[in-house]
């Protein structure tokens, strides 16, 4: 629209389109993060979380396993059980390379090396029922996997996991969400080996 003296404004119709675009955003973030889930406008990865509840913590620390704590059978450590790295015996069946390590730490697996994508996820219970379906909708939104009410398509994201052979693991060395093989990690009914583990899915729900 031409207002004289070379001065231009665009027509009413697109101001109108362009408000309404950012109210429906403002919105959307606003009921996402009522139902918590932690926005990612970007899609892709997210930084590492510097907050880390044993980042500090070398391996070999004197840590003793509790009753009843799984840790995997198949292979060797070079250290204290739990608290130093495993060499499993079937690194084939798990994605690996013969002979390649996984770092453990006061009884968690360190799986930073093999992460795929991670992202922060907020109201986790660390109970499965509860925290896939808000995991599944931060993926959705990382992915751009969006519906036509603008809300995460979590159907989407699920065929997305499945399609790339990937499972969610929480991770307790960054308190974030990792995306790992699932070979790796192990997903009932479809890997169903994987390494055997404690998670931050246990911590969560025990602290």
């Amino acid at each position: 629209m031409d207002l004289g003296g070379g001065r231009k404004v665009a027509p009413p119709v697109m101001i109108e389109k362009g408000l309404s675009e950012a109210r429906n955003s403002l919105l959307l973030d606003a009921a996402l993060t009522a139902i918590g889930i932690g926005v990612a406008r970007k899609y892709g990865k997210t930084e590492r979380s510097s907050t880390s509840f044993i980042d500090e913590l070398p391996a070999n620390s004197g840590w003793t396993r509790p009753k009843g704590w799984r840790l995997p059978k198949n292979g060797r450590w070079e250290g204290n059980p739990g608290d130093s790295a495993f060499i499993p015996n079937d690194a084939k069946s798990l994605g690996l390379t013969v002979g390649q390590k996984i770092q453990f730490r006061r009884g968690y697996p360190d799986f930073n090396p093999f992460v795929q994508e991670r992202f922060k996820v907020n109201g986790l219970s660390g109970k499965h029922v509860e925290d896939m379906p808000l995991i599944q909708a931060e993926i959705a939104l990382q992915k751009g996997f969006i519906k036509a009410d603008r809300t995460p398509n979590v159907a989407a994201a699920k065929f997305w996991l499945v399609k790339n052979k990937l499972t969610p693991h929480h991770d307790p060395f960054t308190n974030t969400v990792i995306t790992l093989p699932g070979a790796l990690h192990g997903i009932p009914g479809h890997f169903p080996q994987g390494v055997r583990h404690m998670g931050g899915a246990f911590r969560i729900r025990n602290e």
